[in-house]
């Protein structure tokens, strides 16, 4: 793409007018390709058929590389459960080994910025564990930089998606609080390291959410200084240039063209030039025009391998009922970025959808984990784990099976202290009646998170099917010393006591359980007392 307005320039053909996107694409005299907002002055406009014919849609669409299994070292679950078990010399060690490898190699830039974004959390409980960081750590500027990060993903929370007219004043009250404690956390990051880059981001995302081009500019200026060929960096400050949020397609053509030189150093960049395009191509989404959508985002994808296109094609196949080909998209999506909740999210109901049930819940269980601020993702997690419980396992035939099971596998070697994965093998497994394989699992499961009650139940129905009552006492009597206020806990081991004809203990767990507020346990309890008349 080359810069918009050249003095003199003498246009001597237009090839074709984005009407609908109100995005013209030209080509001036030099053969040099040009986008902007309005069609040039000089020249009328000549309208032409975008839509990509069949043959070269299909031929573009079946070139798509296929996905891949590879990941960064530490993934973002990883650090996130670095965070929880308070590990924080190994966190800092983590993200100050990616801070070096972008330093040295700038095309790995977006394993840093993905590694921050492990402290998208929704949990205020989290600010406590940042204190411990930073009392642990005080001279490292990484607890402070992964709290501005926090902060600043509260903060967008706070304001909610919608336009800003219909966003109340007390949202972005509580918005620009959030935002000003960020700034206060980067301030300090940046004093103690000032070659970091990743909190100009933030930076340029609350000027857009406040509406401040000037700090956006600021911003952008002073992390170039720092690291010239960043591609991250320009593609949140292209954001801001979004004709959504105040800019033009003239302003992010002429940003481009200050960027171009530096897609020597990092081809990446190359990326930006069809920015433009995929923004027109969301507009017309949003409208309904799916069509001319898929023509303009297969169009945005000739500059490159973007993520964010393939995502958002995948979801415009999603809402033609293209499913097997939105499942492709969203599966280059995963591969380009495999840290991403919302593409595994998208994943999962697209396999809902093509009634690969096995493979969706496994998306939505790595999509709650990676999007925890999103409710939205939590609410289709619960329905969709609903929904196949209650299917159960007829719902899976033998191929599913059987492909779930390779996925879990290759997942548990990837993320070996992951408890879900083993409860989820231990499920899978029971499909196939492979009781002891599944108790293996459970085991697993249950020591590497001893305190979720899911396993324990998992555990009381296979060992009550072999009858072996004792060893689920002592299940639930390991459970109960970590959890002595778990009402469902101590009926479920009046059941099994209830079973081993043992009515004293039977009714004593149950009057503990009627206490602590079960009702099930009150009906039950009521049951035992005219049983002993």
């Amino acid at each position: 793409m080359r810069k918009l307005i050249i003095a003199g320039c003498v246009f001597w053909g237009i090839l074709s007018e984005i009407a609908l996107a109100e995005v013209y694409r030209w080509v001036d005299e030099n053969g040099k390709v040009h986008y902007s907002d309005k069609a040039p002055e000089n020249a009328a406009a000549v309208k032409s058929n975008l839509t990509v014919n069949s043959e070269r849609r299909s031929q573009i669409h079946n070139n798509q590389k296929k996905p891949s299994l590879q990941k960064a070292n530490f993934s973002v679950l990883k650090i996130k459960r670095l965070f929880q078990r308070k590990d924080f010399n190994q966190i800092n060690e983590v993200l100050e080994a990616y801070q070096n490898q972008a330093e040295v190699d700038i095309t790995t830039e977006n394993k840093l910025f993905s590694a921050y974004s492990a402290f998208e959390l929704n949990s205020q409980t989290s600010q406590d564990i940042f204190s411990r960081w930073l009392v642990a750590t005080p001279n490292r500027y990484q607890p402070y930089l992964a709290r501005a990060a926090f902060y600043y993903y509260q903060g967008w929370k706070a304001r909610g998606s919608k336009w800003a007219k219909d966003t109340k004043s007390s949202q972005f009250r509580s918005m620009n609080n959030y935002f000003s404690k960020a700034k206060s956390d980067i301030k300090k990051a940046i004093k103690l390291n000032p070659k970091i880059v990743v909190p100009y981001c933030y930076l340029i995302g609350m000027a857009k959410a406040q509406g401040s081009q000037h700090s956006a500019d600021s911003a952008l200026r002073e992390a170039l200084k720092i690291s010239p060929a960043t591609y991250i960096v320009r593609t949140h400050y292209m954001d801001t240039l979004l004709p959504r949020w105040g800019g033009s397609y003239t302003k992010m053509q002429a940003f481009w063209e200050s960027a171009k030189p530096f897609a020597i150093k990092n081809k990446k960049i190359s990326l930006l030039e069809g920015l433009p395009i995929y923004e027109a191509a969301n507009i017309q989404m949003s409208k309904g025009n799916h069509q001319m959508a898929e023509s303009l985002y297969d169009e945005a994808l000739q500059f490159g391998d973007n993520e964010r296109v393939y995502y958002k094609r995948g979801k415009n196949f999603y809402r033609m009922k293209n499913f097997e080909q939105a499942l492709v998209d969203f599966s280059r999506a995963i591969e380009l970025n495999s840290d991403e909740g919302e593409y595994y999210y998208w994943r999962s109901k697209t396999y809902h959808k093509l009634n690969r049930f096995g493979k969706a819940v496994f998306d939505i269980e790595k999509a709650s984990q990676l999007a925890v601020h999103d409710d939205r993702v939590q609410k289709y997690h619960d329905w969709l784990v609903s929904q196949i419980q209650v299917r159960g396992a007829v719902t899976k035939n033998e191929q599913e099976i059987k492909d779930e099971m390779s996925t879990l596998i290759q997942a548990i070697n990837q993320e070996p202290n992951d408890s879900r994965l083993y409860f989820r093998k231990a499920k899978l497994l029971l499909a196939q009646n492979k009781k002891q394989m599944a108790i293996r699992d459970l085991k697993k499961a249950i020591k590497l998170n001893p305190e979720e009650i899911r396993y324990y139940l998992l555990m009381d129905d296979i060992l009550f099917k072999k009858r072996e009552f004792n060893k689920i006492i002592e299940y639930w009597e390991q459970y109960i010393a970590l959890k002595p206020f778990d009402s469902r806990a101590y009926l479920e081991r009046a059941g099994t006591y209830y079973h081993q004809h043992d009515f004293d203990a039977a009714m004593k767990d149950a009057q503990k359980s009627a206490d602590l507020g079960n009702e099930k346990a009150k009906r039950f309890y009521q049951k035992l007392k005219q049983m002993n008349k």
